[in-house]
């Protein structure tokens, strides 16, 4: 177990955010889905799109730079303010033209993707990426210094509001455009409570001298970033959007679009250990402690190796029925897709704790490099999958990308750090996830004319049972790791786990 109580605390935090982020969102496209049709289900995702896009290159990532280097601030950099005001000058001169420019010529881009009925849902993005790009400094700020409850509060702002007010206005009519409308508001609201938790409790408490911070410096730093970002966008996005240009089918877009989305439940663990680590990977690197950024870099691989391997296979056996389940019976066929990015979700966790840690290490351009190849695989992939296997092959190019930026991030990090891969471990894990996830497909498959909530159950008492049976035997969870786990689970979970984690640990 670690023995700095702030990656602990972080990883508790960040957990809960995501998890809360992830319940939100899954709300927010179940309510849709009863209020939207499947193309203007399909027009929000693209929606959603413009706005990750727009926020992630206006920014020219800022927000990492300043996180970097706030956590660095003991360390010869200058103070938490100097460094944010330098940000904000990047900001003021780069990202508020281009979303200026970008939201003039929202009509024409909108026309020329065929999107032309939704020219000013667009434009409304495009302004909330902008807001959004300036309430991320703030964020950054708060995450430097490892002030994780109010980075919580001040996000969820952002989360609940805005996707309340969305949810709200699409029901009174308002449709795709008021879900933009929603989505504006509540990024002022991130952007409010941001800005008064940073220069509360870091920007006029951490003054220090007068020193100012080169603008040049946060660039060097970023600009690698943002070229990755952009990219690791294109790899996210990719295989929906060509799917959406080879077929220009907007209602197969909303089932695709919703089917990766919901692979991504186990994201709200994994990116919430790689957030709580960064400051602290970047701190002991400044420090030339490589022996306990190894440590704490093995064990963040090998929990979430467990954590993603046995939820990644269940969730996998029933994901047609989840599909259903939540979105209704007109999304099933995302269920296949779904299962696939279920079954490799382990390649996408290990990836992100991987290159957070590049970025604590300073090694942007590397993270770069392996963008490109994990781009390029995509889209010759899809490309050539998305025909033949519709929403599948769109999965399995997403699949092959994961991939082809595990390997390239493997190889850079272990010439710096050398984490260790528990294979033993792993291999507990696996069987341990078999033997779960085999009955429950199997269960099923014998109750699948039955009505929705009898399948549930009987599938859920399937699961609890098997993993019960497989958890005592298999035992795949090492002993090392399992207080850290009910350590950074939240508070209503801790009873339960107390109480189950020693029985599946040795």
């Amino acid at each position: 177990m670690w023995e700095e109580p702030s990656v602990v605390r972080g990883t508790f935090y960040m957990t809960t955010q995501n998890a809360l982020v992830y319940v939100s969102s899954l709300v927010f496209y179940v309510v849709l889905t009863r209020v939207l049709t499947q193309g203007e289900v399909g027009a929000v995702s693209l929606l959603m799109f413009s706005i990750t896009a727009v926020q992630t290159v206006a920014t020219l990532s800022m927000p990492m730079a300043v996180a970097k280097y706030v956590s660095e601030r003991n360390w010869g950099s200058s103070p938490p303010i100097e460094i944010t005001k330098s940000a904000l000058k990047v900001l003021a001169a780069f990202t508020t033209p281009l979303a200026i420019l970008l939201i003039a010529a929202s009509p024409a881009i909108a026309e020329a993707v065929d999107y032309s009925a939704y020219s000013l849902p667009l434009a409304i993005a495009i302004a909330t990426a902008c807001v959004l790009g300036y309430a991320q400094l703030s964020y950054a700020a708060l995450w430097g210094v490892g002030i994780f409850r109010e980075m919580l509060v001040a996000y969820m702002g952002y989360i609940l509001v805005g996707k309340a007010l969305a949810l709200a206005l699409a029901w009174m009519g308002f449709g795709v455009l008021g879900v933009s409308v929603g989505l504006f508001v509540g990024s002022f609201v991130f952007l409010t409570m941001g800005w008064f938790f940073a220069y509360r409790l870091v920007l006029r408490r951490l003054g220090g001298s007068a020193a100012s911070f080169s603008v040049k410096t946060l660039l060097s730093y970023s600009l690698p970033l943002v070229f990755s970002a952009s990219i690791m966008i294109a790899q996210r996005w990719a295989d929906v959007l060509v799917l959406y240009a080879l077929t220009d089918d907007l209602p197969s877009t909303g089932i695709y679009y919703l089917s990766s989305s919901s692979a991504w439940i186990l994201s709200m663990v994994w990116n919430a250990v790689a957030l709580a680590v960064f400051p602290r990977a970047s701190l002991e690197w400044a420090r030339g402690n490589i022996e306990s950024l190894r440590r704490i870099l093995s064990q963040t691989l090998r929990l979430t190796a467990f954590l993603t391997l046995s939820t990644g296979l269940v969730g996998a056996s029933l994901a047609s029925l989840g599909m259903e389940l939540v979105y209704g019976s007109g999304y099933v066929a995302g269920g296949y897709p779904l299962a696939l990015l279920l079954v490799f979700s382990i390649i996408p966790a290990w990836n992100s704790i991987l290159n957070y840690c590049l970025r604590a290490l300073g090694k942007t351009t590397a993270i770069f490099k392996a963008a490109v190849g994990g781009v390029a695989v995509e889209l010759l992939s899809v490309v050539v999958l998305v025909g033949p296997l519709g929403m599948v092959g769109a999965a399995a190019s997403r699949v092959l990308m994961t991939l082809t930026l595990f390997a390239a991030y493997y190889f850079v990090i272990r010439r710096y750090v050398k984490p260790s891969v528990d294979l033993a471990r792993m291999a507990r894990a696996f069987v341990f996830a078999i033997l779960v996830a085999a009955p429950a497909y199997y269960v099923d498959s014998l109750v699948v004319a039955y009505d929705l909530a009898t399948r549930f159950v009987v599938d859920f008492a399937a699961v609890l049972i098997s993993a019960s049976v497989a958890g005592v035997l298999v035992k795949p969870l090492a002993r090392e790791d399992s207080d850290l786990l009910v350590e950074i689970s939240p508070a209503y979970a801790k009873p339960v786990l107390v109480r189950v984690v020693p029985k599946i640990s040795s």
